[in-house]
């Protein structure tokens, strides 16, 4: 009869294996997306990459996500997927902006961006506190996962109601809009954070033409931070330092891909 001690045991030798096998698999797969791909049937805009059959097309190692794009004749689809906790975090800070254009590899002209989530700051902290006991339980709660994950996604979904919008000016959308533009997140069982945007070829001025090349960008915000600096004395300040590792929740990072509408 097996102890409750092999029982872990066992349990974290398959946790060890599985993170070898999703991290090979990611290395195989190609830095940009290489093709257009057509939408799933059942597509549905939730965090859930089932209908995916929770595959991506490339991954991208300046950002350390996982992506896939698609499109219909109105929407241009993205899947977004990150498994590193540091790499969650950067998301939940500053989000993820999406930029394309039909024109050129640009900002500007006729280029939107989309930044979601949009979490107010004071809400963070509370979150990342929430996000790392769910990846510790998820190591050795195995039969309490399905809650776990519900109770964090849950509270996600309260925090996360804002759609940054920036073209010429910025503005904020609420998620639930009448623009057609949809977006989701939410971390699976696997402790994985799955992002998906749904957005309007209409909002982006592009009228659906199979073939056609549009340009986008793909942005891990961060939240760009000063060191605050506080007077000591006469001529002497004191500056906040930040952790080495720390650091990458600040720092954009970010990548151009080029697509051909399917």
């Amino acid at each position: 009869m097996k102890t409750r001690s092999s029982h872990r045991l066992s349990f974290f030798l398959f946790c060890i294996l599985l993170f070898v096998a999703i991290s090979t698999k990611a290395q195989k797969l190609p830095n940009l997306q290489p093709s257009s791909l057509q939408v799933p049937l059942s597509i549905k805009i939730d965090g859930n990459a089932t209908e995916w059959g929770n595959k991506y097309q490339a991954y991208n190692h300046n950002t350390d996500v996982a992506y896939t794009i698609a499109n219909d004749a109105q929407y241009l689809y993205f899947v977004i997927r990150a498994t590193n906790t540091e790499i969650i975090k950067k998301i939940l800070k500053g989000g993820i902006t999406i930029s394309a254009n039909a024109k050129e590899k640009s900002f500007f002209g006729d280029a939107q961006s989309f930044c979601f989530p949009f979490i107010n700051p004071s809400q963070q902290a509370p979150l990342f506190s929430t996000l790392d006991e769910v990846k510790e339980d998820l190591k050795s709660s195995f039969h309490q996962k399905d809650s776990l994950v519900k109770a964090f996604n849950n509270y996600l979904l309260s925090v996360s109601k804002d759609i940054k919008v920036a073209h010429q000016r910025d503005s904020v959308l609420s998620i639930y809009n009448d623009k057609q533009l949809l977006v989701a997140g939410a971390l699976n069982n696997n402790g994985a954070l799955i992002y998906e945007f749904r957005i309007p070829l209409s909002i982006l001025n592009m009228a659906y033409q199979k073939s056609s090349t549009l340009y986008y960008n793909i942005k891990l915000t961060g939240q760009a931070a000063l060191p605050k600096i506080r007077p000591i004395g006469v001529g002497v300040v004191a500056v906040q330092t930040v952790e080495v590792t720390a650091l990458s929740l600040y720092m954009p990072t970010d990548f151009w891909g080029t697509y051909q509408l399917f």
